[in-house]
């Protein structure tokens, strides 16, 4: 039992020992007895089904307190639970609770409409991996780089997603001639050639991000 849990078990014991001595006391007889014991259960239920909302807040692993500003208020590495009287709970109305726990996402993206040198018209779809946070330092770092795009480019992503996929778009563009090179995709030579091409082309615009890049497949629409 977590601590928060143990505390409660003996309020409601005693709620419960003090109800039945009062209405015992009260009544003085075994009808007394039975509605006492009744009364303490019912009472029991109640502050039970009040607990989660009333009485503490559960803070999960690998999450932080951010004031307005965006500073580190507090870390909880591990699965917290916080009384309603602790004045972290107040802060948490004003601040903002994150997660920096490890995360993997993917990025789908489809690739130009090539005119290769046969000629043909060749399309390849494709999905990037990669990994974000894992610490502290690696969320505020995301978060940093974000913001210092923003300012710097006059362009904001809502999210890590929309940041490679507005760099994935400029390599279409970009490297639209070697994305034309790639048509078979059980080949892992050119799976090995297609991956490093686009970790190439990430590393300078991903740079200081927090972002990291795993690995790249292609494959062809309709197969």
């Amino acid at each position: 039992m977590t601590p928060s849990q143990i505390v409660f078990s003996v309020i409601i014991g005693l709620a419960t020992v003090c109800s039945l001595v009062m209405l015992v006391i009260f009544f003085r007889n075994w009808g007394g007895i039975i509605l006492g014991i009744v009364a303490a259960g019912l009472f029991s239920i109640f502050l039970i089904a009040e607990s989660d909302n009333k009485l503490y807040v559960t803070l999960r692993p690998q999450s932080m307190l951010l004031d307005k500003s965006g500073q580190v208020r507090e870390v909880f590495a591990k699965t917290t639970e916080l009384w309603v009287w602790d004045k972290r709970c107040s802060e948490l109305k004003d601040g903002q609770l994150v997660s920096y726990a490890e995360n993997y996402f993917e990025v789908k993206m489809a690739g130009p409409h090539s005119v290769t040198q046969n000629p043909k018209v060749r399309s390849i779809e494709y999905t990037v991996n990669f990994e974000i946070y894992g610490n502290p330092e690696e969320y505020l770092k995301l978060q940093k780089f974000a913001e210092k795009y923003r300012r710097t480019n006059n362009v904001s992503f809502a999210t890590s997603q929309n940041m490679i996929a507005y760099w994935l778009y400029e390599l279409n563009e970009r490297r639209s001639k070697e994305l034309a090179e790639f048509y078979n995709p059980l080949d892992n030579v050119q799976q090995d050639k297609f991956n490093q091409l686009v970790k190439d082309f990430l590393s300078e615009p991903l740079r200081d991000s927090g972002i990291r890049y795993k690995y790249a497949e292609f494959s062809i629409p309709g197969t």
